[in-house]
């Protein structure tokens, strides 16, 4: 199981999506800001454009301690988001994880239960 995530930002534009570009992906002031990759792309009604990027685990909680987050690209993208209840988010869905494992056959436990594992 993956603990990575797809971002997904939209925006009001009429400028042209270029995909994929490099930008950084920002905590606040307390951490400091790690690159990353985007993709962008013109929705089809013209007038806004959809930025992806993937955020590892480590990322996540680095915006749920800051309570911050920001992507910045040049003039392709410039957008801050607050991160309020992020942590108390990661800490349900680390719940959630932890009963599919139990119920699919946990590999911590040395058994798995194919039948009801979505991998089989």
């Amino acid at each position: 199981m993956s603990d990575d995530v797809t971002v997904l930002i939209f925006e009001t534009s009429t400028r042209a999506a270029y995909s994929p570009f490099r930008g950084q992906i920002g905590f606040g002031t307390a951490e400091p800001p790690v690159t990353a990759r985007f993709f962008g792309r013109q929705m089809k009604s013209g007038d806004v454009v959809r930025h992806a990027t993937q955020l590892g685990r480590h990322d996540l909680q680095r915006a749920a301690r800051s309570g911050i987050i920001s992507f910045k690209a040049s003039s392709m993208l410039n957008q801050t988001f607050a991160t309020p209840g992020l942590a108390r988010a990661l800490l349900a869905l680390d719940h959630c994880v932890a009963d599919l494992l139990v119920a699919w056959g946990s590999r911590a436990n040395g058994k798995r239960n194919s039948a009801n594992s979505p991998s089989s």
